[in-house]
Order: C-alpha cells, then structure tokens, then sequence
C-alpha cells in the first residue's frame, strides 16, 4: 500500500511473510489456520513504537533492520497472541482499552494513557484523517491507533503507530507513522491533516469502507 503523494522512509508489508506458508511455519510452528495468518498489526506496531521511544537516535534503516527480522515476527506474534486472548472489554473506553491492549503493552514496559482516549465513529476519511491529525500532533506523543475497517467477511481492527518529535526549540517537527501494511513515513506536522485522510482513502478504496478511529497514547 502508499499513501499518494508521499514517500516512506522505509516499506514494510506484513503480508509478505504471513503469506508465505513455509515462512508462517517456520516462524510460529502453528496452522495456516491460525488467526495471526491474517496479520500481526498490533505486535508489529507496539514493537516499532516501543523502539522509537528508547532509542531516539535510531536510523530508519535501523528500525527497518530490527523489525523485518525473525525474532520482531516471532515477538509480535506473540504480542498478537497475547492480545486476542484478552478478549473484548467493557465500561468506560479507557477500561475496554486497557483489557484488549494493558497485557500486550506491559511486555514493552508501556501502559495506556487515561485522559488519551478517543474514538470517532465516522467512514469519512478527511473525518478521521483530521481526528488522527488531532490525536497525534502534541509534540512528545506516542500514539497507537486501532482503523475499523468494513472487509468482505465482516468489521475487522487494524492497527499503526505514531511518533511527533519534539524539533529544534520547537521548529522544524515531524511525525512519524508507521504501518505494517505500508512501512513508514515522516511528515512535516503541517501536512498531518491531508497525510492522515489519504491513508484513510488509501484503506477506503482497499477495504469496503471504514467504521472508526479508535486513538490512545501510551508511556512508560
């Protein structure tokens, strides 16, 4: 996938190792039936963020490196296992957040931050390309984002990641995404609002549509 009219700092596709069967096996030692065939967003994205929050100085060819590896697959799998089997929460959203994601981020150290969280319930993109600007423009901010997405077989999440640097004296800031469908990209934050709702078209015109952004920031 690519967002139109921007370049990644590195491409990274998840598909093209959960797709490959000898690949899969190899890796998780599990049937092609199991559920992380389908992808394992949400380790692959903790992974890349936790990383962007200890090593500040990282190339992205660094973090292309440490992530297209057999041991990041093999860790977010795991991260993607941990997840699922927490199940679905109830109550307030910042209580559903922390059942379905607080296990899977201690493994990295990070715990969900209460007063981040936010969702919008809309299939726009410029809609949720502004709600994702919104959530991830605060300089310092770490930010995982979970897309509803409309496919052929029903709702289904998927999640990225943010980064917004803090600059120099506050001048010249960038953020960071990062998707395991697409790789990376760094943006000026002044680009954020059409960025975002292009990835969104790009997720629209693949998928059947969207249902929501779901967004929280996470720290250690």
């Amino acid at each position: 996938m690519e967002v139109a009219g921007y370049t990644k700092t590195f491409s990274l596709d998840q598909g093209s190792v959960l797709g490959n069967d000898q690949l899969f096996q190899a890796l998780y030692n599990a049937p092609l039936t199991d559920g992380k065939r389908e992808g394992i967003c949400t380790g692959l994205s903790m992974i890349w963020l936790a990383r962007r929050m200890m090593f500040h100085n990282e190339s992205a060819e660094q973090r292309f490196a440490a992530l297209f590896t057999g041991a990041a697959f093999r860790w977010g799998g795991k991260t993607q296992d941990i997840h699922v089997a927490s199940g679905g929460g109830s109550g307030s959203y910042y209580d559903m957040l922390q059942t379905m994601y607080g296990d899977a981020l201690r493994a990295y150290a990070l715990r969900v931050v209460p007063a981040s969280c936010n969702a919008t319930f809309d299939g726009t993109p410029s809609v949720l390309g502004q709600a994702g600007a919104t959530a991830s423009k605060s300089a310092g901010t770490y930010c995982l984002w979970n897309i509803g997405l409309q496919t052929p077989t029903g709702s289904a999440g998927h999640m990225v990641a943010t980064y917004a640097s803090h600059g120099t004296l506050g001048m010249n800031r960038h953020l960071y995404f990062f998707d395991p469908n697409m790789g990376e990209y760094r943006i000026g934050t002044g680009d954020a609002v059409d960025f975002f709702t292009k990835v969104f078209e790009a997720y629209a015109g693949m998928f059947g549509g969207l249902n929501y952004l779901a967004t929280f920031e996470v720290d250690r």
